[in-house]
């Protein structure tokens, strides 16, 4: 069942900025699969990251502070300042300032926009939690106070989860809050698999190939990740990293300083990194924290084998045994699940593929349980 509206509500989307992250790549899923049934805003803190052109061209984009043509250090202090000024400053006046009447306003990200939309009266107002937010707690630097976060999240009609994992987490942290419910992220299925066809290592050599795709950053654990490497006695594999992030000139000096230069490949930023998922034997997630890994779900979609940590998301997503592997979310884990491997001469990672293969994904399902979601916050602020 598909719905169709008479006339198309107003919907608004309010984020940090454009660039390149899980769920700046989903949002951009969204409001793609949802502009046939909303005229679509997105409200943008900042102007700057490489999807910018891509949120022009499918929805209308509002940005609250343009920074992406300064200079890279002026374009960090202007950054910091902003953010300090709307953790203090009485977001009342931002939100009456840049945010016009909408039937239904979304903060698709935890902090500041989650602190401008509640702010709002008189709209039906939603909270997108996409991180569990007691392993990975960042969003209560952007509040002046826990009680002003709590306050926040209370006065949503809706909070949204992307995993089951981290609606329970989110019900630990802020016990007072109880209107909760879980959708996944909608991942373009047709457009991966279409998109996978396409190869993007030109050669591969005969060891065993391991993936790990995101940002460059302290959350993602790819430090550990390379040291349990080191620790194996084999050599017998290769690490391709695709991603950009804060931490690339240390996680490179790492890799030379544990004389792995020849066995780990950084390929930097890729639109469509699919296609390495169709040609490696495993995708490696060593995250501290995850709400819903959008790289594991397109490894699902792919039949591509999953090592990962146990995250919130990831114990969502991987069948231990079955599609995936998961190990304690340490470097002691990490370790002891590659050197399980390993002396097993990988041949888990071919049991793994097979069950990798029944892996079943519905795009359709996730997006008919959005509208009908939205649907119903927008009837119940009409009454």
């Amino acid at each position: 069942m598909v719905f169709i509206m008479a006339c198309k509500p107003h919907l608004s989307f309010v984020i940090v900025d454009f660039r390149v992250g899980g769920a700046e790549k989903v949002l951009l899923n969204l409001v793609k699969a949802l502009s046939p049934h909303y005229r679509i805003e997105i409200i943008a803190l900042f102007d700057d990251g490489e999807y910018f052109d891509d949120y022009q061209k499918a929805a209308s984009v509002t940005v609250l502070k343009s920074i992406r043509k300064l200079p890279g250090n002026i374009k960090k202090t202007v950054r910091y300042l902003m953010l300090r000024f709307w953790k203090y400053v009485p977001t009342c006046l931002v939100s009456r300032a840049y945010i016009q009447q909408s039937d239904l306003l979304v903060a698709y990200l935890e902090g500041i926009p989650t602190r401008l939309v509640s702010q709002v009266k008189g709209i039906a107002k939603v909270a997108w939690v996409h991180i569990d937010p007691v392993a990975f707690p960042y969003s209560q630097k952007y509040f002046p106070s826990f009680r002003h976060e709590v306050e926040a999240y209370q006065s949503m009609d809706q909070v949204i989860c992307v995993s089951k994992g981290v609606q329970a987490q989110f019900a630990s942290r802020f016990t007072s809050i109880h209107s909760t419910c879980v959708l996944h992220n909608l991942l373009d299925e047709k457009d991966i698999i279409e998109s996978a066809a396409v190869r993007s290592f030109q050669s591969m050599n005969s060891r065993k190939q391991f993936l790990m795709i995101g940002k460059l950053m302290p959350q993602k654990g790819i430090d550990r990740c390379l040291l349990a490497l080191c620790r194996l006695e084999r050599k017998d594999w290769d690490l391709h990293i695709i991603g950009t992030g804060e931490l690339q000139a240390e996680l490179e000096h790492l890799v030379r300083q544990l004389s792995l230069a020849d066995q780990v490949h950084f390929h930097g930023y890729q639109a469509f990194p699919w296609s390495c998922l169709k040609q490696v034997d495993c995708l490696i997630s060593s995250s501290w924290a995850e709400g819903y890994s959008t790289v594991i779900a397109e490894a699902r979609i792919l039949h591509c084998p999953v090592l990962s940590t146990k995250t919130a998301g990831s114990e969502e997503l991987v069948e231990h045994g079955v599609n995936g592997y998961l190990c304690d979310n340490s470097t002691e884990g990490l370790t002891a699940a590659l050197k399980h491997l390993s002396h097993h001469n990988w041949t888990l990672l071919s049991h793994i593929q097979k069950g990798a293969e029944t892996s079943v994904y519905s795009q359709h399902d996730v997006l008919e349980q959005t509208l009908h979601l939205f649907q119903q916050l927008i009837d119940k602020e009409g009454v």
